[in-house]
Order: C-alpha cells, then sequence, then structure tokens
C-alpha cells in the first residue's frame, strides 16, 4: 500500500464546496488522463481513465488515502503499452514510481466546474439501461403501481452517485436521461 497524499487537500476542498465526485486532467509523458475522484462511496474510487489509448486504471481509495499500487496484470500491459514501453530496456516500469508522479500534480483545491457530470463517467462505466443516454435531463415521478426500474436505480448510482440513488429509491422518481447534449440539465435533487 501506498499514499497519495495529494488526495488530502483535494478531499477537503471538495467537502467544503459539496462535491461528491471532481474530474480533473493528468498528463504522464505523452499519455493524457481524464482522473475522475469519487467521495461519495466506501472506499474512495479514483479512475484514471486514458481515453486515446481506450482503457482505464480504477483504484480502491482507502482511509488514510492508500491505494494499492499494484494493478492487475492486464490494466499494467496497456500501461506499458500506451507508454510505449516494452521491457527490453532492462530497467522495469515502477507503477509506484507512476503513482508518485500523479500524487505531485493532483489539484490542491476543487472548482466547482470540474464537479464530474454523468456524461464525464458513463466512458469509464458499464450501463445496461439505454446506455447511449448519458445527459441528465429531470426526475420523473412513478405512479404509485409503478416502481423505480433496478435498471434505473444502477444507472443513477453509477452516474450520478449514492445521494441521488438512495433519494430515488427513497421517493420512487426515475432519473431521466438523453442522447441530446443540448438538452441536458444540471444535476440536482427535487426539494420537499
Amino acid at each position: 500500500m501506498m499514499q497519495l497524499l495529494g488526495l488530502k487537500p483535494l478531499f477537503k476542498s471538495m467537502l467544503a464546496q459539496d462535491i461528491p465526485r471532481y474530474k480533473f486532467p493528468y498528463q504522464y509523458n505523452h499519455l493524457h488522463f481524464d482522473c475522475l475522484f469519487f467521495v461519495d462511496q466506501q472506499p474512495f474510487e479514483l479512475v484514471m481513465g486514458c481515453k486515446a489509448e481506450n482503457f482505464a486504471i480504477f483504484l480502491d481509495v482507502h482511509h488514510g488515502f492508500k491505494i494499492d499500487p499494484n494493478l492487475p496484470t492486464a490494466t499494467y500491459f496497456k500501461l506499458l503499452a500506451a507508454l510505449r514501453l516494452n521491457g527490453k530496456s532492462g530497467e522495469r516500469f515502477k507503477t509506484s514510481v507512476f503513482f508518485q508522479e500523479f500524487d505531485a500534480h493532483i489539484p490542491n483545491h476543487a472548482r466547482p466546474e470540474n464537479k464530474a457530470q454523468p456524461q464525464d463517467i458513463a466512458p469509464y462505466r458499464s450501463i445496461t439501461e439505454e446506455a447511449h443516454k448519458i445527459y441528465f435531463c429531470g426526475w420523473r415521478n412513478n405512479p404509485s403501481v409503478k416502481h423505480v426500474t433496478p435498471e434505473n436505480l444502477e444507472k443513477t448510482l453509477k452516474l450520478m452517485g449514492t445521494r441521488e440513488h438512495e433519494f430515488s429509491k427513497r421517493r420512487n422518481q426515475s432519473t431521466c436521461w438523453t442522447a441530446d447534449k443540448d438538452a441536458a440539465i444540471d444535476l440536482y435533487i427535487p426539494a420537499g
């Protein structure tokens, strides 16, 4: 286990601004990562998506901002390939060094405009309900005889978070989604 102490000030800033899911960029050599930090679940989760190379690193972030730097074999080899390292240099690529470098570049402060939106998260989650509809467009009240579907609850949890998922279950309200980017609205939980 190793610590990513750079996450601590970011976490505090997110809490102060009530931002449960945050996105920020990171560049390592020629690779550009979209990083997502989720603090609305236990353990926290860090996703480092490398869209240009079509892979992502998923890390559980435990108490004390500790991670396991040992990646699953398939992810490790995808990272090596993306970095264009073939192992012939005689020097072994160390993920601990990769994560130390990442730790030094984690932003200290969260900016509200970088709150992770469902469309930021969707490329890294497997969605069963209308996977092409990734833009949030509102809530729908279900009549008492009809209940929010398990698939909608799953999508709400994966793309929006725990708070919205619990609200949806408790109030029997479904989240509504669209494939039209222009029809997207800001995330909210209905009052009352």
